[in-house]
């Protein structure tokens, strides 16, 4: 996962399409479908950029030729002029080609902060789940998307 943070931080098209498979799909944080020519176009052309990809709590799961990849991501993108930070959980599925592991599948779901007062059916309770704000992680540059 660290080669794919490296690739999308620099607009590396060259490496990023021997990272994802020719049928490469994303489902975006906003449910949108993207192939991967759609996400090497953008990144090509400079409308997609990454200034910062991390990728924490990484759960790697090899089935035969399949893997599923689950992370805890924090990323800084600019896409058509519009920078944003976004942190999410993303799952990623990749199979075995020859030598090398490529990326055929990726989701990405927005990691919103549990309310601290209200209706919430966590709030107050000795079973809440602790905030996903990561304040207890640490960056791990060298895991990054």
């Amino acid at each position: 996962m660290g080669d794919l943070a490296s690739a999308l931080m620099k607009g590396d098209t060259d490496a990023l399409d021997k990272i994802y498979s020719d049928e490469y799909i994303l489902i975006t944080d906003t449910g949108q479908v993207t192939t991967k020519p759609e996400r090497m176009a953008s990144i090509k052309s400079g409308d997609l950029k990454f200034d910062k990809v991390d990728f924490e709590e990484i759960s790697i799961r090899v089935y035969g030729n399949s893997a599923v990849a689950i992370a805890h991501a924090f990323t800084t993108v600019a896409f058509n002029g519009k920078t944003r930070s976004i942190e999410e959980r993303v799952t990623l599925v990749a199979v075995k080609d020859g030598d090398a592991w490529r990326f055929v599948s990726a989701q990405m779901t927005p990691i919103v902060a549990e309310p601290t007062s209200g209706s919430s059916k966590n709030s107050g309770g000795s079973n809440s789940a602790p905030a996903a704000n990561g304040s207890s992680m640490g960056t791990s540059s060298g895991n990054k998307q």
